[in-house]
């Protein structure tokens, strides 16, 4: 409880002195291999050094190397450091199957609409070999079997193992797998075989450190000349959802949803993709507003895609915000009465 109230804390770097942040390295590592008994006896000898103004330089070495031992298991288990941070990314993976169903049904039409701009703006050809990074339940990753044809391939991944589920139930194809992996896990289907790798309303919800192991992962898996192509939605960029969120009677739902999105700029973009070792990267600014059946179908939505908050937390939330008379949402319909969300996304193409 000490360790993780420390991340979460999320104290500037400046405020927290060396000593204190290598006590909390050892606390880390005793936490890890209890068992051992040299772990005991290195702590004991290191709290006494390390609580001296100016520890020796072996003491930082050390430390160096148990503090990287310490991101290998915190790997293992699923979590990472996000700064200061304690992040579980199982939180990100977890959707029960009725999310996930909602998520299907809500989705055809909204999630299909982004997915469709996002491929139209390459030409992907019969033959192709495509890999689905984030694919959901599925929706997008049976159109791009119908563009690459029955010469082509195409896998889909996604973390969450409940869409993948109704992914293989709903939209299977002799020329479609689906496995359940992160965007990391790009390339251990294969190094240099794909010809376009799509990742449609995903990387938004990846950390920095993410995004930069996922674009990697993703070079090493697209042939020389290949592409990834994706779009990052820009930090709710929308006048209408923003205020339709100050409604939130939680606002800890509020919280929750923007500590879970990642929206950098484009030269951080330009940047990242020059460093992995992309040759040639275009970056759009592109507003989309798409509107819902009704009222009921967009909080559907908004609730399954909340899948860090959890959809009958959102879901819950949402109807109480929509049931209640005093709440003024007339700015959630356009002029043709449809109830909708307008946000702006960078598309990017990126090319090996």
């Amino acid at each position: 409880h000490f360790v993780v109230s420390i991340f979460q804390r999320n104290p500037k770097k400046s405020d927290v002195s060396e000593s204190a942040k290598s006590l909390l390295v050892l606390n880390l590592f005793l936490i890890f291999w209890p068992s051992k008994p040299y772990v005991l006896i290195l702590f004991v000898l290191i709290k006494k050094r390390v609580s001296c103004d100016n520890p020796p330089i072996w003491c930082h070495i050390l430390l160096k190397e148990i503090t990287r031992q310490i991101c290998e298991q915190l790997n293992e288990r699923n979590v990472e450091i996000e700064g200061w941070r304690l992040i579980d990314r199982s939180k990100m993976t977890d959707q029960s199957k009725e999310g996930a169903e909602n998520y299907r049904l809500t989705s055809s039409k909204i999630q299909q609409h982004y997915f469709d701009m996002l491929i139209n703006t390459i030409d992907i050809q019969p033959g192709w070999k495509v890999l689905d990074l984030g694919c959901g339940t599925g929706n997008g990753t049976k159109k791009l079997c119908e563009r690459v044809g029955a010469s082509g391939h195409v896998i889909g991944i996604d973390p969450i193992a409940e869409r993948i589920v109704q992914a293989k139930e709903y939209y299977a194809a002799g020329n479609i797998k689906y496995h359940t992996a992160y965007g990391r896990d790009a390339c251990t289907f294969g190094e240099g075989i794909f010809d376009l790798v799509v990742a449609g309303t995903v990387m938004h919800w990846l950390s920095p450190e993410e995004k930069q192991k996922t674009l990697e992962s993703v070079y090493k898996a697209l042939k020389p000349g290949g592409i990834f192509l994706f779009n990052n939605m820009l930090k709710y960029d929308s006048a209408n959802t923003l205020k339709f969120l100050d409604f939130f009677k939680d606002q800890s739902v509020k919280e929750k949803l923007f500590a879970a999105v990642f929206c950098p700029d484009k030269r951080t973009f330009y940047d990242l993709a020059q460093k992995t070792g992309f040759s040639r990267t275009t970056i759009d600014e592109v507003s989309v507003q798409v509107p819902f059946d009704s009222l009921e179908h967009a909080i559907h939505w908004f609730s399954a895609s909340l899948h860090a908050i959890g959809f009958h937390t959102a879901l819950d939330e949402l109807r109480q915000v929509t049931s209640d008379e005093n709440n003024n949402l007339d700015f959630l319909f356009n002029e043709k009465g449809e109830p909708y969300f307008d946000n702006k996304y960078h598309f990017v193409t990126s090319h090996k």
